[in-house]
């Protein structure tokens, strides 16, 4: 999971996957099909570009606050697995109150 404040972004992030099994042994996928990345909320990130074996990405992040699935379809074996990550952008650091007042009660 990533989490990047508003206040830095819009940027680009590089991003990069290996692959585990079941016992946390490293592990590889098919290099054909190229692995493929996919965000679900392209107004978090708007861009992906994908380097040329499909095991890393540069993510242009934009300037707003929410969250978006990151997805990166890679096959082994012949059988395609979907392996998803979460990118978020959250508020900056408080600078201001804003103050809410009720109405005067006489005395």
């Amino acid at each position: 999971m990533l989490t990047v404040k508003v206040t830095e972004v819009p940027g680009t992030v590089d991003a990069s996957v290996t692959f585990k099994d079941a016992e946390g042994n490293p592990t590889e996928v098919d290099a054909t099909p190229t692995p493929t990345w996919v965000a679900s909320d392209p107004s978090i990130v708007d861009s992906i570009v994908v380097a040329a074996d499909g095991l890393s990405a540069k993510l242009h992040i934009a300037n707003a606050i929410g969250s978006t699935q990151v997805t990166l379809t890679a096959s082994e074996n012949g059988v395609s697995t979907d392996y998803v990550d979460t990118v978020s952008v959250i508020a900056g650091d408080a600078v201001a109150a804003d103050f809410v007042f009720g109405a005067v009660v006489p005395d």
